[in-house]
């Protein structure tokens, strides 16, 4: 069991560096594509066709 526990450990480790790895890309990404959209003059509507969809939020529960 105690190669299984370090083996967990390194997969926690990993998964945490994947997740800060994949939130700097992302960071990085949308940097360039907002510079590019000042350079060029893009705004929201021109793109927004082309964009994925956003987050749609579900029907609101009342607090009981």
């Amino acid at each position: 069991m105690r190669n299984l526990d370090k083996l967990l450990a390194q997969k926690q480790k990993l998964e945490a560096r994947i997740e800060k790895e994949k939130r700097a890309d992302k960071a990085k990404v949308l940097a360039e594509v907002r510079r590019l959209c000042k350079k060029y003059g893009f705004t929201y509507n021109q793109l927004k066709n082309h964009l994925a969809p956003g987050r749609k939020s579900g029907p609101r529960r009342k607090k009981k």
